[in-house]
């Protein structure tokens, strides 16, 4: 189920992220896994910090293209 701010990713970010296989990387915690995966840029700033439930993928900030 698509989030609050999937607006901020363009189309082709969205279809690569859906349509590829991912795998788990050893930096697993209590909190959450990490995917081993392409990185994902969101148009704009920064996405906002916000509550997450128990499933959801969080998508880190990270440097412009």
């Amino acid at each position: 189920m698509p989030g609050a701010q999937i607006d901020r990713f363009p189309a082709s970010v969205l279809e690569s992220f859906f349509s590829n296989p991912y795998t788990l990387s050893p930096q697993t915690d209590r909190m959450g896994a990490r995917l081993n995966a392409p990185t994902l840029h969101p148009l704009g700033e920064r996405l906002i910090s916000e509550g997450t439930s128990l499933g959801a993928i969080l998508v880190p900030a990270c440097n412009a293209p």
